[in-house]
C-alpha cells in the first residue's frame, strides 16, 4: 500500500466518523475567521505582560512589536505562503477524486472539481503558526490559555478533514509549515526585542 493510499484511507475514516453535535463546531473551526480566537488570546497575553514595564514608552513599543509580529505572521500564513504553494503545486480537493467522491461527506457545500487550491492550507498554517508564536513568547503564568490555543489549533486542523476539504498529509504539512513560520517569527521578535529595541 502506497503513502497515497494510506492518506486517502485515513481521510475516509476521519471524514466518515462524524457526529451531528460536532458539525457546527467543525464548520466554525473550518471558517476563514478561525484564527480570531488565537489573535485575541495573543493580544491579551501581550497586554498582561506589558504591565511589568513601568515606562509608558516601552509599553507602547512592546505592544507595537507584538502586534507587528502577529500581523506579519498572519500575512505570511494566510496569504503569502499559500499563494506561493499554489503557484508551484496547485491541488484539487479530495472530492475531485472520482474514486472516492461518492464516499466523502461534504459539510461546506458542493464540490467544484476543476477549482485548484494551494497545497499549503492557510487555515491550518495560520492557526498553528500563531499558536507556536504565542506558546514561545508567553510566560509560564498562562498555562491555561496555552492549552486552549493548542486545543483550538488541533480542532482547526482536524476540521479540515472532517468537513471533507483536505487530505490528512496535506493538513499535517500545512501545520509543519505553520509551526516553522511561527518559530522563525518568534526568533525575529526575540532578536528585535532584546538586541535592537532593548525592551
Amino acid at each position: 500500500m502506497s503513502w497515497e493510499d494510506i492518506d486517502t484511507s485515513l481521510f475516509l475514516v476521519i471524514n466518515g466518523k462524524h457526529y451531528d453535535a460536532l458539525d457546527s463546531l467543525m464548520l466554525a473551526a473550518s471558517s476563514k475567521l478561525s484564527f480570531i480566537p488565537i489573535l485575541f488570546i495573543a493580544l491579551y497575553i501581550g497586554i498582561k505582560q506589558t504591565k511589568e514595564q513601568n515606562n509608558p514608552y516601552l509599553k507602547v513599543l512592546y505592544n507595537a512589536l507584538i502586534v507587528g509580529t502577529l500581523f506579519s505572521l498572519f500575512l505570511l500564513c494566510f496569504y503569502a505562503i499559500p499563494e506561493i504553494s499554489k503557484a508551484f503545486y496547485p491541488i484539487q480537493k479530495p472530492c475531485a477524486n472520482a474514486n472516492i467522491a461518492s464516499f466523502i461527506r461534504l459539510l461546506r457545500g458542493e464540490c467544484v472539481p476543476n477549482h485548484m487550491h494551494a497545497y499549503i492550507g492557510y487555515r491550518s498554517c495560520t492557526a498553528v503558526c500563531l499558536t507556536v508564536f504565542v506558546l514561545l513568547f508567553a510566560k509560564k503564568d498562562f498555562l491555561g490559555l496555552k492549552l486552549v490555543l493548542i486545543t483550538w489549533s488541533f480542532v482547526v486542523a482536524y476540521s479540515r478533514i472532517y468537513v471533507g476539504d483536505r487530505l490528512p498529509i496535506n493538513v499535517l504539512e500545512s501545520c509543519v509549515v505553520g509551526a516553522f513560520t511561527g518559530f522563525i517569527g518568534f526568533k525575529l521578535y526575540h532578536y528585535l526585542r532584546y538586541n535592537l529595541l532593548l525592551i
